[in-house]
């Protein structure tokens, strides 16, 4: 059956309007132009080809639904003010056609320099050897989309995110909700993949206003979670989306923005996943860092890894995906290596990736590692240049001694939530902040 006809009809001794006679002559040009048949162009627009046919003839005045269906259509290219539509009602038109999308805003912090940030790691990367902080990790495109791909093909990563029960988190954060209203900041989220959805469940089990704040360092990075929190809350108008560029490291410096826009009696939630096994000081963070900006009765999201009898070099992955896992973790942390150092085959560079025992932090039993990268660069000379660099500290964290850490830094646990697999070794824990 042929798409219905959406038009009014003109007797043939009436005259059609000279804007729509143009438009007329306009679609068939563009039409034309684009390589498409009546027939085609029919189809794409879910208008019959009679419609079609008749519009290009001049012999019938389109409705508004047909010319917004036409709009639609890429191939043409038409622009909203080609349209044979009054000033009212192409505005009427465009907003019903445009879809609900959550309230956005950025902020970008004044003294915030990613540039120097990429400077200071090329200028550690040239020398002989040393530690590169997380952050640094994915600061320039490349190495953002390498992460990107760790994230969404690495069967460990692909088997934690399935393992999280966010449903469990939402309702645990809901029961000790003090104000009307919730602002949740997620620092450092990556694609933003857990964080919407978290957001999802609070917004299902609780209509109230939920703002969500992104940071972090990488603008990619950035740019791709807030995409990912219009397309998931594009229904939910009374929520707003706010992007800030900066460093959570540098937090105690953001007072300004935490006070112009988090209101006094607006509670917090700060969400740190995946993040807290690897800071280089876990106490500094909690207490100095993050406890510059939170006021008394916000809640900290957390998630780590919890020592087990299993080693941190074995795997609960299968063969293949443990293999996988390492490929997708190599290629991205040797990608800000290979940018360093280029790739030139006149002076051909290796970069291997092992596992190393590594320091403890500031949790008593925890099991540490660190993942270091050896760069063997062969000169055209029968040099060999080797130096090493520290990519990814990861911990393991005894429970009591990880409730301990979190209560001296002034956020003790209120609820601990295992993970939907028990044999998974990861928990999240839900802290307050106290006085």
């Amino acid at each position: 059956m042929s798409a219905p006809s959406i038009l009014h009809p003109v007797s043939a001794s009436s005259d059609v309007d000279s804007p729509f006679l143009a438009f007329s002559q306009l679609l068939r040009v563009r039409r034309e132009s684009a390589g498409l048949s009546r027939r085609r162009l029919a189809k794409l627009a879910k208008l019959s080809e009679a419609t079609i046919k008749l519009l290009e003839a001049g012999q019938t005045r389109p409705t508004r639904a047909t010319l917004l269906r036409l709009l639609l259509v890429e191939a043409l290219r038409l622009s909203p003010t080609e349209l044979p539509l009054s000033h009212l009602d192409l505005s009427k038109s465009l907003a019903h056609l445009a879809p609900p999308v959550p309230r956005v805003s950025g902020y970008v912090i004044a003294h915030f320099d990613p540039l120097a940030l990429l400077e200071d790691l090329d200028r550690t990367l040239a020398g002989a050897g040393g530690h590169i902080e997380q952050s640094q990790l994915y600061l320039s495109s490349h190495s953002a989309l390498a992460y990107l791909r760790y994230l969404r093909r690495s069967p460990e990563e692909q088997h934690r995110r399935q393992h999280l029960p966010l449903e469990r988190w939402a309702e645990a954060i809901l029961a000790h909700q003090i104000d009307r209203d919730l602002t949740v900041v997620a620092l450092g989220p990556g694609d933003g993949h857990l964080e919407v959805r978290l957001l999802q469940h609070l917004r299902a089990q609780r209509m109230q206003r939920l703002d969500l704040w992104l940071l972090d360092i990488c603008p990619s990075l950035l740019q791709v979670a807030y995409q990912q929190a219009a397309t998931r809350l594009r229904e939910q108008t009374d929520t707003t989306v706010l992007a800030i560029a900066g460093n959570f490291h540098e937090l105690p410096t953001y007072t300004e923005l935490f006070s112009r826009m988090s209101p006094v009696g607006r509670q917090r939630v700060f969400v740190l996943l995946g993040t807290l096994q690897h800071l280089d000081s876990e106490a500094r963070f909690l207490k100095d860092t993050l406890g510059s900006v939170a006021r008394t009765g916000d809640l900290l999201l957390v998630d780590a890894p919890i020592t087990t009898e299993q080693l941190p070099e074995q795997s609960a992955l299968g063969h293949d995906d443990a293999r996988i896992h390492w490929q997708l973790l190599t290629q991205w942390l040797s990608e800000p290596l290979y940018r360093q150092i280029g790739r030139s085959p006149h002076h051909p560079t290796r970069i291997t990736l092992t596992r190393e025992p590594g320091d403890l932090g500031q949790v008593p039993g925890s099991i540490a590692s660190s993942l270091v990268a050896t760069i063997e660069s062969r000169q055209p000379q029968p040099v060999s240049s080797v130096r090493r660099f520290s990519m990814l500290r990861q911990r393991m964290f005894p429970l009591p001694a990880l409730r301990e850490l979190l209560t001296r830094s002034g956020w003790p646990p209120l609820r601990i939530l295992p993970a939907a697999d028990p044999s998974f070794g990861h928990i999240a824990l839900l802290c307050q902040r106290r006085s």
